[in-house]
């Protein structure tokens, strides 16, 4: 799997991204039938260390249920930590509600523990 992004959605992230954020688009055609469409991978080359270590459930160096610290999200908008795998990101409020604004489909949102 990846996080395989429209044009719509790279605009939004692009917008919403604090300086701090770093992340990278790797274009991919994607063929529907006779359609190619244009899409991209969101790729994080250096996931920031923003995890609650103390609250987070792990199984080993598995993380079961991520906990972030907020001192250590600091201004991030657009992240992922560290062997978080293909499919998860983690966005901040305000991005979360400018992909709802925009009518962006495809992902599912929920809420993770932020202290």
């Amino acid at each position: 799997g990846c996080r395989l992004c429209s044009r719509r959605l790279i605009n939004i992230l692009q917008l919403s991204a604090a300086l701090d954020d770093e992340f990278q688009w790797l274009p991919v055609e994607v063929q529907k039938q006779r359609e190619i469409c244009s899409y991209y991978i969101l790729h994080f080359p250096n996931p920031p260390d923003v995890l609650d270590n103390k609250r987070s459930l792990f199984a080993g160096d598995f993380v079961v249920k991520p906990a972030f610290s907020r001192d250590k999200i600091g201004g991030h908008q657009v992240f992922v930590y560290p062997q978080a795998g293909e499919l998860k990101l983690f966005l901040s409020e305000a991005v979360k509600l400018a992909i709802e604004k925009e009518a962006c489909t495809g992902m599912e949102l929920s809420r993770v523990p932020v202290q």
